[in-house]
């Protein structure tokens, strides 16, 4: 979930609901946004990984003494065995620190990155306006700058993807495993249908977060058919240069393939996987709703 992500599409929304037109101001304002995130968010990424950093060498000493107390059990050392057991206890404290340091700078960078995702979408919307009332094939500049943001949203996205992983995963949990026992007593009936309805109330969310998701990501084949659309009316297409934004230092991937995988998802393919998971909550949803139904009618029966 993008806790940030209301707060700078909010401008647009304001600006369509006046009648205002996408203007260089407009613009202006949300590329200033955008810096302001840029600068956040490289700060951010900075202090994650130096507390990775500190964590990895709290981490790596950790798992050398603990090798070397198994060796040193099996030769019976006694003397050596209550030397690493003091040292282990005395490092415990530094890996337990660092370690919750490395949580809270995860936090302080998936923050960030989702403030800057946001504020690159709405700059990279407004662009999209732009584009869709200027003339097919008349201002090649217009497509210079979308790709300028969409390669750094794509860039922002990739990076905290690999390194971190998503903030929460999206996925349908367990059926739960709810029966009725023939001793039960009305009152336990209703304490399970209220066990039911609180699933049901984490899936309906879960349900409007994929709708966000798939809207948000539909929102950005609109703006890739529309640089298409430009793409086809520009004049000598080989002057149009992609350019790159320029970032501070490069960073060693530090998530699993699978999250390289997922960030790198063509459009459709993450939208038919977030619209099948969807489904799938929906069609849930209905299943935990006839059991409740279900679960309110026996218990109009029990004592």
């Amino acid at each position: 979930m993008r806790y940030l992500r209301w707060s700078v599409p909010l401008l647009i929304g304001v600006l369509a609901a006046a009648g205002a037109p996408v203007a260089l101001g407009a613009q202006g304002n949300l590329s200033q946004v955008v810096d302001d995130w840029e600068g956040r968010y490289e700060v951010a990424r900075d202090n994650y990984q130096a507390a990775y950093q500190e964590w990895e060498y709290y981490e790596s000493r950790w798992q050398q003494l603990m090798e070397e107390f198994g060796r040193t059990q099996a030769a019976e050392d006694e003397r050596r065995i209550t030397e690493i057991l003091a040292q282990l206890q005395d490092l415990s404290q530094e890996r337990d620190r660092a370690e919750g340091a490395l949580r809270i700078r995860k936090d302080e960078w998936h923050d960030a990155s989702e403030g800057l995702i946001s504020a690159l979408e709405a700059r990279i919307e407004l662009q999209v306006q732009q584009m869709e009332r200027s003339p097919v094939g008349s201002n090649p500049d217009l497509l210079a700058v979308y790709n300028l943001y969409s390669a750094r949203l794509d860039e922002v996205e990739s990076e905290t993807t690999t390194q971190l992983g998503p903030r929460r995963e999206l996925e349908l949990p367990p059926m739960p495993d709810l029966q009725i026992q023939p001793d039960d007593t009305r009152r336990e009936v209703e304490f399970k249908i209220r066990n039911l309805q609180s699933k049901i109330t984490v899936l309906e969310d879960l349900s409007s977060e994929l709708d966000g998701e798939i809207a948000q990501l539909e929102k950005r084949q609109r703006w890739e058919r529309t640089r298409d659309d430009l793409y086809a009316g520009v004049t000598g297409f080989d002057d149009v240069v992609v350019p790159v934004m320029p970032r501070s230092g490069a960073t060693a991937a530090v998530g699993d393939t699978t999250a390289v995988d997922l960030a790198l998802e063509p459009l459709e393919t993450r939208i038919a996987r977030l619209t099948g998971l969807r489904d799938s909550v929906l069609e849930r949803i209905e299943q935990l709703q006839q059991k409740v139904e279900d679960f309110q009618r026996e218990a109009e029966r029990r004592p």
